[in-house]
């Protein structure tokens, strides 16, 4: 009873750690290298109207490292990066809290990815990730809106994705 009693103090320790962990503006992902974003993060996010490569036009609000601090109104309060879409409705993609850095696998620098956003279906959430691409000219470029990916189901034709990937030219990447 003793160590069942100690095991539960532990695991709550542990999730309230877990819960309350301020985001991390760095990584080590590429190669080891450390990239510290901290100084490319706004007071008031990153906020632009862009066209993905299909065309459609939306309002995107980004922060890089945690979320959104005056979300646009009709905007989640807590997400990492928003999207307005043409009729005004807006969605989360991704939550500030749900996040993991990797290496880009098809460029220089490092990824963000933002997990967890708004509901589109019954089980799918929406996602992002900002490509965080080496310029050492640049502090931070403007945000390019690069494109969605979607892929249905073949069991039950259930859309799946609302992955939404965005690139920025930053120094810090390098």
């Amino acid at each position: 009873m003793m160590k069942m009693s100690l095991c539960l103090a532990l695991c709550l320790v542990c999730f309230i750690g877990l819960s309350t962990a301020e985001f991390t503006c760095y990584t080590t992902a590429n190669g080891g290298k450390l990239n510290n974003f901290t100084d490319i993060i706004s007071a008031n996010s990153y906020t632009w109207k862009g066209p993905l490569e299909n065309g459609t036009v939306y309002t995107f609000q980004v922060q890089i490292c945690g979320a959104i601090q005056n979300p646009l109104p009709g905007c989640p309060a807590n997400s990492a990066v928003n999207m307005i879409m043409e009729g005004g409705s807006c969605v989360s993609l991704g939550d500030p809290n749900v996040y993991s850095w990797d290496v880009s696998p098809s460029r220089t620098g490092v990824r963000l990815t933002y997990y967890h956003g708004s509901a589109f279906n019954n089980i799918g959430f929406y996602q992002s990730t900002l490509y965080l691409g080496c310029d050492p000219t640049t502090s931070i470029s403007p945000i390019q809106a690069e494109h969605e990916r979607t892929c249905t189901d073949s069991a039950d034709n259930l859309e799946l994705g609302g992955y939404f990937h965005f690139f920025i030219k930053t120094k810090y990447a390098c």
